[in-house]
Formats: C-alpha cells, structure tokens, sequence
C-alpha cells in the first residue's frame, strides 16, 4: 500500500544520494550568486507536478526565503524546456534554482 510506497521512494531517493557524480561534466555556475546564511539541516522539501505545475511551483517558490531547507522539485515537461524553467525560476526566486 502507501507506506510500501513511500518506503520505496524514500530507498530510491537515499541511493540516489550515493550517487558518485564526479565523472559528470559539473554545470556553469550561474553568473551571480544570491548569499546568504548557510544551515545545516536534514530538512528537505519534496514537490511533483505536471500539467499546470509551471506556475503553481512559481507560486510556491517565489516567496520562499534563502533560509528555506533544501528543496527538490520533478515537473513533468518536454525536452528543452528544464533548462528555460530552471532558469526563469532563478530570476523569480529569492533561493537559487
């Protein structure tokens, strides 16, 4: 049932955090950097969307402080269209995206 479920989402998302990614080409930092404190927390914010998700994750993220914990976010979309959300997101947000 449910619980099985979480427990396996919870199982995937801890091996995922295994993961050695080192060998991955890193991505280019952003041009600036929004700084602000950095906490330590075992927090984090797990959010999925599709249709419609676009704006509703505006929504949400927008007003959310630089001190929020930390966030992960899976909206179903096309190829091509990550990289513009991303980074429309990051002009929208007071965290980084």
């Amino acid at each position: 049932g449910m619980l099985a479920y979480s427990e396996m989402i919870a199982e995937k998302i801890r091996t995922a955090s295994r993961a050695k990614l080192a060998a991955h080409k890193p991505m280019a930092a952003p041009a600036t950097l929004k700084a602000g404190p950095l906490l330590s927390s075992e927090k984090l914010l797990v959010i999925g969307a599709s249709t419609g998700g676009t704006e509703a994750f505006r929504h949400v993220l927008q007003p959310l402080p630089l001190s929020s914990p930390g966030i992960l976010i899976t909206q179903h979309m096309p190829p091509g269209f990550t990289r513009s959300f991303a980074e429309r997101l990051n002009k929208l947000c007071q965290i980084s995206v």
